[in-house]
């Protein structure tokens, strides 16, 4: 999966191919929790995920971390970051995440 969406200047790939390693990028996501409510989120991998409300603005209050909220993400999370990592995700150097 490729972000939607890539504002580095800095990245060579500008028109191009998108790289893995910019902290600009951002992902887009969503998911059903158990009780079958949507969540959508947009994810950057300095900031973290800002969920979203239907129309696409950012929620005025951020799931607590005991919300049904985050299980859905944190699985898009692990499959996205595999996929998106040069290394599949074996990141020798340390895990890039925030």
């Amino acid at each position: 999966m490729k972000p939607e969406i890539c504002t580095s200047t800095m990245c060579n790939d500008l028109g191009g191919d998108y790289c893995p390693k910019c902290s600009h990028a951002i992902f887009c996501g969503e998911g059903k929790d158990k009780n079958g409510k949507l969540w959508k989120w947009d994810f950057n991998s300095r900031f973290g995920p800002n969920f979203l409300r239907k129309g696409g603005k950012a929620l005025a209050v951020q799931p607590s971390e005991k919300s049904h909220a985050w299980p859905i993400f944190e699985e898009w999370h692990k499959r996205v970051w595999e996929e998106v990592k040069p290394d599949g995700g074996n990141d020798k150097a340390g895990d890039d995440r925030p």
